[in-house]
């Protein structure tokens, strides 16, 4: 009897341990980049950072957030896991940024769509958030991969791109149109 009480608690022994090793599948990176919001949100709860490397391979880090490139058609976006030990805490998808380099140090950016509102006057950020430097010149028009947050003072603050893909160049009348409107601090 004891020797079946012994048996039976170590097979629940080895079905925990083989249970709590187990990494979760998650679906392809491509497939969650199409995720909304709340998606992202459900699937940073059911899983760990563990099991998202099992699943997309290594990341790229920076501090506590976690990076996967998404390559998609004519373009490269990003899905992001905050970790803090091991665990998922939210996970996002990068956003566009299209951006205008009006003068050295300085851009235009518009969320959906270039901008020539000199109410959206930003620094242009000089390196990404790899610490890639981003090689600009006035006239230069990007698309940034970034987390969405534009810190609201004039000139606005962009927090670094994760990515920044050279687009096109302005021509010599659109900069001097564009810049004939924006008084630089």
């Amino acid at each position: 009897m004891k020797k079946m009480i012994v048996f039976i608690i170590s097979i629940m022994i080895s079905l925990f341990i083989l249970v709590s090793c187990k990494s979760t599948t998650v679906p392809d990176v491509e497939v969650v980049s199409q995720y909304t919001e709340e998606e992202l949100q459900e699937l940073a709860s059911q899983i760990n950072e563990e099991s998202l490397i099992a699943n997309w391979g290594e990341p790229q880090e920076v501090d506590n957030r976690r990076f996967w490139s998404v390559p998609l058609e004519g373009a490269t976006e990003y899905l992001i896991a905050e970790v803090e030990d091991g665990n998922v805490i939210s996970l996002t998808k990068s956003q566009y940024l299209y951006v205008t380099v009006v003068e050295d140090g300085y851009c235009l950016y518009g969320l959906n769509e270039y901008s020539t509102d000199s109410g959206n006057l930003a620094v242009m950020p000089s390196q990404d958030v790899f610490g890639n430097a981003i090689e600009s010149e006035k006239g230069d028009m990007f698309v940034f991969q970034f987390d969405g947050v534009i810190m609201e003072t004039y000139p606005a603050q962009l927090n670094l791109p994760y990515s920044a893909t050279l687009m096109g160049q302005l021509s010599e009348e659109e900069i001097a149109a564009i810049t004939e409107q924006i008084t630089l601090p």
